[in-house]
């Protein structure tokens, strides 16, 4: 009877080693305990302007934000570069962007895409409308922006944490099709 117990006993501990592990949730692979709430406080759009990058650094090191999101697009980008190399565990992700917000401030797709691409407008900058990307550009004008996006931040050094997108864009282009087919890790 012992005997079978143990047999049984080794059977059930085999069983259980067999067993596929129950994935880790967000919060226990950041250290926290399965059921642990968390807040993310971002800041956005890093890159964009000197005013925004000063603010956005002085919230990270004080800890009031947790996270930042970068416009590899952006004008002050080589600025992010340069604060990020001095920071290298600070939270930072990529802001897929397919346009600009200003009409009078203004950039470039990374990719050079030229007048005439469905993310550019007449004078060749990111269009400043959701509505004309998502009627214009062709999902590969989108995917291959983001794309270089995201491989000119790892050129650069950027430990990228996550991506999200900037103006909702990519929510209302043939991007989303693609986000959904395509898995792209970082």
């Amino acid at each position: 009877m012992v005997g079978a117990c143990v047999l049984g006993m080794c059977a059930w501990a085999a069983a259980q080693q067999a067993l596929p592990a129950k994935p880790k949730t967000v919060a226990e692979k950041l250290g926290y305990a399965a059921d642990a709430r968390l807040l993310v406080i971002q800041a956005e759009d890093l890159g964009m302007a000197h005013s925004i990058d000063k603010a956005s650094f002085e919230a990270l090191e004080k800890g009031s934000v947790t996270t930042a999101g970068i416009l590899v697009p952006g004008p002050w980008f080589p600025e992010v570069l340069r604060w990020s190399r001095s920071h290298p565990n600070a939270d930072l992700g990529i802001r897929l962007d397919l346009n600009a917000d200003w009409s009078s401030y203004r950039w470039r797709p990374v990719t050079g895409l030229q007048r005439g691409s469905g993310l550019t407008d007449p004078g060749g900058y990111l269009s400043s409308s959701q509505t004309y990307v998502a009627q214009h550009a062709t999902p590969a004008e989108v995917e291959g922006e983001a794309r270089a996006q995201i491989e000119m931040a790892k050129r650069a050094g950027i430990p990228i944490s996550h991506l999200d997108n900037h103006m909702r864009t990519m929510l209302v282009t043939p991007a989303l099709r693609l986000a959904r087919q395509v898995r792209y890790s970082l």
